[in-house]
């Protein structure tokens, strides 16, 4: 199912590849532990800013972020994410062993869980492809290298995170059968800010071939 955009309106997208439910049921668990961890940490002593969890439905990796995109632009960008996706294989991927801190262990921003395995080069290629289609359209693309992965928390304001994400509670340890998925679709998202974070409204949905 897709939401629609009136001609008029404005609003921010991106383009994301699909991670399956038991990679995403895994990530969950992971989010558990750290969760429990940080509740210990803050009985102890407050902790001087906020961890906002993703959750699970709304995991996903990142391709291009389009920012804000006005309602007669959605068919065009349909039609550049169905020619992209036109006979490509889905990609084998898997997540990396250990979580990274975006920012530093000192101001962190987010944690993530990187993306690697067999086809992570062809999927930088694909992220290539699609922002330079998009860029043909008008879209700015990222100047920052791609770097795949799922977000699991956003710090804000942000801040030391050096005595809960010590190198020990960063290692990953989910069963490899979870850790390894099949990159399986292309999904394009409108993403609607609000006080508890971004709310994602599917707006099209793009099969690759298994």
């Amino acid at each position: 199912m897709t939401e629609a955009m009136s001609d008029t309106s404005l609003r921010r997208t991106f383009v994301a590849l699909h991670v399956p439910d038991a990679t995403t049921q895994a990530l969950v668990g992971v989010q558990e532990g750290l969760r429990r961890r940080l509740e210990q940490l803050k009985a102890q002593r407050g902790a001087g800013w906020r961890v906002r969890w993703i959750v699970r439905q709304q995991m996903h990796v990142t391709l291009c972020f389009l920012g804000d995109t006005r309602g007669d632009q959605v068919e065009t960008l349909r039609g550049v994410l169905g020619s992209l996706a036109h006979d490509r294989a889905a990609f084998r991927l898997a997540l990396r062993d250990t979580l990274e801190i975006f920012g530093s262990p000192r101001r962190a921003r987010a944690l993530v869980a990187g993306v690697a395995g067999p086809d992570a080069l062809d999927l930088a290629e694909l992220q290539r492809d699609l922002a330079a289609r998009l860029a043909a359209h008008g879209f700015e693309p990222e100047k920052r290298p791609y770097n795949p992965h799922v977000t699991l928390a956003r710090v804000k304001p942000a801040g030391d995170v050096r005595r809960w994400l010590t190198p020990e509670t960063l290692l990953l340890s989910p069963k490899p059968e979870t850790t390894s998925f099949l990159g399986d679709s292309l999904r394009f998202y409108r993403s609607t800010l609000t006080p508890q974070g971004g709310v994602y409204d599917l707006l099209a949905e793009l099969p690759l071939e298994r």
